[in-house]
């Protein structure tokens, strides 16, 4: 019972991961301000942004790989 219960809260966590990434590529696709010191900010917001993308892709291919260990 508690492997199934453990299952259900990765398979949600996974989900979750996956459509918080799906909205950080949003973000990462926004065209940049035409203004140089507004550009210059979200270009360092950018790199921000790649790093919590490189983390969530990470603890997505954690999960799924604990889930298909788990089948």
């Amino acid at each position: 019972m508690a492997h199934d219960a453990l299952k259900h809260q990765l398979e949600k966590r996974l989900a979750v991961l996956q459509a918080r990434l799906s909205r950080l590529k949003g973000d990462v696709t926004q065209s940049h301000s035409d203004d140089s010191a507004e550009q210059a900010q979200e270009r360092d917001n950018d790199e921000v942004v790649d790093s919590i993308g490189e983390a969530r892709l990470k603890a997505i291919s954690q999960a799924t790989r604990c889930l298909s260990c788990a089948q």
